[in-house]
């Protein structure tokens, strides 16, 4: 049976997308980040392996971003919601092998990056 755990937080950062219509002055989102391993149950603790360790490691991502420039911060990356997804899907891929999707959202849009099985 794939069981999914997910852990989600939130921050707030600026960006600009030039030539964007709509991202392509300075200003800032709420940006929301969901994350989902697939795994199964450890008997011991209940739960997925190591989701309890993703929630606070999707934490300290976060908490680097918060209040920050992206278009600064993140110099190789478009700072959009796929972008962002990459990004993060890049920092937890090696600690998390079972990680299943990240989404980043904003408002009413997002984006979903799906790893590929192995």
């Amino acid at each position: 049976m794939k069981v999914y755990a997910t852990a989600v937080t939130t921050f707030a950062a600026g960006h600009i997308l030039p030539g964007d219509s709509m991202c392509g002055r300075q200003h800032g989102h709420d940006w929301t980040v969901r994350v989902v391993l697939e795994g199964n149950i450890d008997p011991k603790t209940g739960a997925v392996a190591d989701s309890h360790s993703l929630a606070g490691d999707l934490v300290r991502i976060a908490v680097e971003l918060d209040r920050e420039n992206l278009n600064s911060m993140l110099p190789a990356v478009t700072p959009t919601c796929e972008g962002i997804a990459l990004y993060i899907r890049e920092r937890l891929l090696l600690t998390y092998p079972s990680l299943a999707e990240v989404e980043v959202s904003f408002g009413s849009y997002g984006a979903r990056v799906i790893s590929e099985k192995r």
